[in-house]
């Protein structure tokens, strides 16, 4: 079971590849297909892999998320910046509260969650949090079949 998990909800996930050279000169990291890296792995350089999930796959993971997580306790930051000066405060909201000042966000006036370990904290039923677990580390290992879980 994981015991700490990074929720980032988006439609989208991207898993660089591990940076196995100090060689690396390049100024932007090339996007591939999940087939693409599947089919020529490359160790020697970054890549981000897109098209691990799917839509449909990342909305049942949020739906999964914020049923089983939605009313645990999360810390939002929110960043206003205004005639010059940044000020940062800090609530304790739900993730459900959260998710809906994220998505207000602006340039000018930001919010964070931070919700890192809340599928480990969670007081939800425990049978709940090990298939969500299960779930994400079945997306997070498509890049790497057969290979041992470290």
């Amino acid at each position: 079971m994981l015991t700490s998990v990074s929720v980032a909800i988006s439609s989208t996930l991207l898993v660089a590849d591990i940076i196995q050279s100090h060689a690396f000169t390049s100024s932007f990291v090339p996007r591939i297909s999940l087939d693409e890296y599947l089919s020529s792995p490359t160790y020697d350089r970054p890549i981000l892999i897109h098209g691990i999930a799917s839509t449909a796959t990342m909305d049942k993971l949020v739906d999964g998320i914020m049923r089983t997580c939605g009313d645990e306790w999360v810390s939002l930051q929110r960043k206003q910046k205004r005639d010059g000066t940044t000020s940062t405060e800090i609530y304790d909201v739900t993730l459900q509260e959260s998710i809906e000042y994220m998505m207000d966000s602006n340039h000018d006036d930001a919010y964070f969650a931070f919700c890192e370990g809340i599928l480990s904290k969670s007081e939800t039923e425990e049978s709940s949090i090990d298939e969500l677990n299960q779930f994400i580390e079945s997306i997070r290992d498509k890049p790497f079949p057969n290979q041992e879980n470290w």
